[in-house]
């Protein structure tokens, strides 16, 4: 038994070197067929690279600090049971992403022609596998060290507790590329990991923080909260008694993501290879139409069937307004993981704009925070307006109702305008019952005018239509072909529109918060709703000229 348990062994080990060796093979074919950059192509890349982080990634990160100062210190003092649920529901969120895609990922050539081959799967999922969980780290540390300067610039902070958060962070980072890899075995495991994570953020919110991974952060959170209030590494006896010690908190992140790394190769491996296939191909179908100035279509193809809800039927109201608005709300109720993580992230640009508003933000973060808490809105409306995406896609075409496409497309508006007032003034509510300052009477207030412009913005994208021919014409330049330049400002005009919308709402309604006064607000709101209905006004009239 040990001369055939060795021959086993020795032969294990010769196929996996054959293996190992036939990949580099076909590499080194891929290289010699390939164009290979040029020295000047590099250093251009790396020039684009580190420009972007100058002007774009280092002002954001400088903005977010400031931002967090006033806020996040009191906060983690003082919910760290929250926080650590908030983690935990954040990395459940991100299991059920793993249904579009994750981690294992690889071509339609490679999944064609290298997966029935006799190299290990591993192998050739290694490479994404291992580029994303360093991404996840390296997102996790800059996110660790962000908190961490926050902490500092409140108060001196000992060299250990930094040390730990940032660490700490890395680990979560690793967990959450883990938890979007876990997603991609199928829905069944994403419901009941999701489950699960559900279960454990209730428990946090009745128990407190527990020993799990997110408790653990909440707790180094609370500690660096507790130390940098104080005054000064001299107030770290006195918090002493939060955690049995920094590094034994910081141990309980890391051995979760050392446990993530040591299974992900083994786990990708054995995901099915029609599995892989079919999402290679979703993501291959939703980059070609993103690309080509059509996010609307990129994004109706990520989206799944509808496998729930299918029993139920729709009766007709005694109107037509009544019947399409429960169409609407049957829409909603047969997708309901979609409808949830839309309340979620509604509810939590109502609380991005209590914060906009509260007292003593100022004009710069009252802006700041309305362009997110903006933003946000858009991005999680989608799933509530699938009825106007409907009825956008058939502007121009013969209508089946007695009714235009504008009168149609208001009537669809219904259940989502309502849906986010109710679930902005949510967040607005939670927010102020969070931060201990009653109930925010402007963020309430105004929490509808936010509604509305989110509403209008997601008309504008429904009605944007495919991309004109004109733009993708050649554009010539010293610099090379500058086509994609105008595909890419056409592709983000949306979010853009919606930071500076909501910028723009936050600094006159957080000035007339600073000043007592209303009517520059109210006339800014108005001029702003206005403008953004002829937007969508103005990107109708092409649909029904094309008819």
């Amino acid at each position: 038994m040990t001369r055939s348990g060795g021959v086993a062994r020795g032969g294990g080990k010769t196929r996996s070197r054959g293996g190992a060796a036939a990949l580099r093979a076909v590499r080194a074919v891929r290289r010699a067929r390939g164009d290979r950059l040029s020295a000047g192509e590099v250093s251009y890349r790396i020039y684009v690279a580190v420009m972007l982080l100058i002007i774009v990634v280092a002002p954001f990160v400088r903005t977010a600090i400031l931002a967090a100062v006033p806020v996040l210190p009191d906060s983690a003092l003082s919910f760290p049971a929250q926080f650590a649920a908030v983690l935990t529901l954040l990395v459940a969120g991100v299991v059920l992403l793993g249904g579009r895609g994750g981690p294992a990922r690889a071509g339609l050539p490679q999944l064609d022609l290298l997966f029935p081959t006799a190299i290990p799967r591993w192998r050739l999922l290694a490479p994404p596998v291992l580029r994303w969980f360093g991404g996840g780290a390296a997102g996790g540390a800059l996110l660790g060290g962000m908190v961490a300067t926050v902490f500092a610039l409140v108060g001196p902070l000992p060299w250990e507790l930094a040390v730990a958060t940032v660490a700490a962070g890395a680990g979560l980072g690793v967990l959450v590329v883990g938890a979007l890899l876990l997603g991609q075995r199928g829905p069944r495991t994403r419901a009941v990991v999701a489950a699960v994570l559900a279960g454990l953020a209730a428990a946090q919110l009745s128990l407190g923080a527990l020993w799990d991974p997110w408790s653990a952060a909440a707790r180094l959170l609370e500690t660096g909260a507790a130390v940098s209030l104080a005054g000064g590494p001299g107030g770290f006896e006195v918090v002493a008694v939060f955690v049995p010690g920094v590094w034994a908190t910081m141990a309980i992140p890391l051995a979760a993501a050392v446990v993530a790394l040591a299974g992900a190769l083994p786990f990708a491996a054995r995901l099915p290879r029609e599995l892989l296939r079919a999402q290679a191909v979703n993501w291959d179908a939703a980059s070609t139409l993103a690309v080509t100035g059509d996010p609307n279509a990129a994004l109706a193809r990520l989206g799944t069937p509808v496998r729930s809800g299918r029993r139920l039927r729709l009766r007709p109201a005694e109107t037509v307004f009544g019947t399409l608005v429960r169409r609407d709300l049957l829409g909603l109720a047969r997708a309901p993981g979609r409808s949830l993580a839309a309340l979620v992230g509604v509810a939590a640009a109502g609380a991005c704009w209590a914060a906009a508003l509260a007292p003593g933000q100022g004009f710069v973060g009252a802006a700041l925070l309305g362009a997110a808490a903006t933003a946000l809105a858009s991005l999680s409306l989608q799933p509530w307006c699938r009825g106007i995406v409907t009825a956008a896609s058939g502007a121009g075409s013969p209508p089946l109702l007695p009714l235009g496409p504008g009168g149609l497309i208001l009537r669809h508006s219904a259940v989502p305008a309502l849906a986010a007032g109710l679930a902005v003034c949510l967040g607005v509510l939670l927010a102020g019952a969070g931060a201990g300052a009653g109930m925010p009477l402007l963020a309430l207030a105004t929490g509808p005018v936010l509604a509305a412009s989110v509403v209008l913005l997601r008309i504008a994208a429904a009605l944007k239509g495919s991309i004109p021919l004109r733009l993708l014409a050649p554009v010539p330049t010293p610099a090379g072909d500058l086509a994609s330049v105008n595909v890419f400002l056409w592709t983000i005009d949306g979010p853009v529109v919606s930071v500076l919308v909501g910028a723009v709402l936050g600094a006159s309604w957080g000035w007339g918060a600073a000043a007592g006064g209303a009517l520059i607000p109210v006339v800014v709101t108005v001029v702003t709703l206005i403008a953004l209905a002829g937007w969508a006004r103005s990107r109708l009239k092409p649909s029904l000229a094309d008819a």
